[in-house]
This record gives structure tokens, C-alpha cells and sequence, in this order.
């Protein structure tokens, strides 16, 4: 089975040492259709990512193309939604089932610092989660 890729179009704003930044627009599938020229879809955002490359082979203004392996970008949907939903939904499961006579509100809110607590150990460990999820970078032909 070959690695598939997630590939952006994107142009390179910035160059440091040993890293680039490279401007991407993301936009939302409803550009694609016909009324896409008339619409003013609040979904298209450009974006900034800081890519570590060999920055030597990059200038200002060059047009690239952004990738990542497919399999990272999933890993990266169950990191972001997969988990805290499954963590979300267990929590209500196991705190109504322990305590019964509990408050649902208050369910509800304990279920929501179990959320919190994920999203802060997800900012904790970002610096090696981040080493995980390499992107590459090739000049467009």
C-alpha cells in the first residue's frame, strides 16, 4: 500500500534559517460550485505554516506545494474529534451509571473539564506531537 498525500498549492512568504513560511488558502467545498465567483464564503482563510525544510532551496514568492502523508491527516482527526467525543460521551455513560442521583447539569459539566483536561494535555505535549506531523514542501513544476 503506497503513502497517499494531502497536497495544498501554497507560496512561500518568509525564509529562515533552516524553515520556511509558506502561505496556504484554505477554503470550504462550496467553492467548487458555480456561484462560487458571487459568494462571500466567511469559510476562505489564508493560513501561515511554518515548514522545517533545507530553507536554501526556497526564495520569497516561490509557489510550492504543501504536503502530508494521508495517514497523518487521520491521525490528526481522531487527535481532534474522535477522541474527545468518545471521551465526552463515556464520561456522561460512566458518571450517570456511577452516580445515579447525580444532577445532569452537573454531569454535564464534570463530562466538560474531562473534555478540558484532554485539550490541555493535547497543549502540553504538543512539542512532540508536532514532531510527529511533518509536512514536506516541493517547489511547483
Amino acid at each position: 500500500m503506497k503513502n497517499e498525500c494531502f497536497e495544498k498549492n501554497g507560496q512561500v512568504v518568509a525564509v529562515c534559517e533552516g524553515k520556511i513560511k509558506v502561505k496556504i488558502e484554505r477554503k470550504s467545498a462550496c467553492v467548487s460550485c458555480e456561484a462560487g465567483k458571487f459568494c462571500t464564503s466567511l469559510d476562505k482563510k489564508e493560513q501561515i505554516l511554518s515548514i522545517v525544510t533545507n530553507s536554501a532551496d526556497f526564495h520569497t514568492g516561490d509557489e510550492v506545494i504543501v504536503q502530508i502523508r494521508e495517514s497523518l491527516g487521520m491521525r490528526a482527526v481522531v487527535l481532534s474529534f474522535v477522541v474527545p467525543t468518545l471521551i465526552l460521551v463515556c464520561a456522561v455513560f460512566l458518571l450517570k451509571s456511577t452516580f445515579p442521583l447525580l444532577n445532569e447539569g452537573l454531569i454535564a459539566l464534570i463530562a466538560i473539564v474531562f473534555y478540558s483536561v484532554y485539550y490541555f494535555l493535547l497543549y502540553i505535549f504538543r512539542g512532540k506531537i508536532n514532531k510527529t506531523f511533518r509536512l514536506t514542501v516541493r517547489k511547483q513544476q
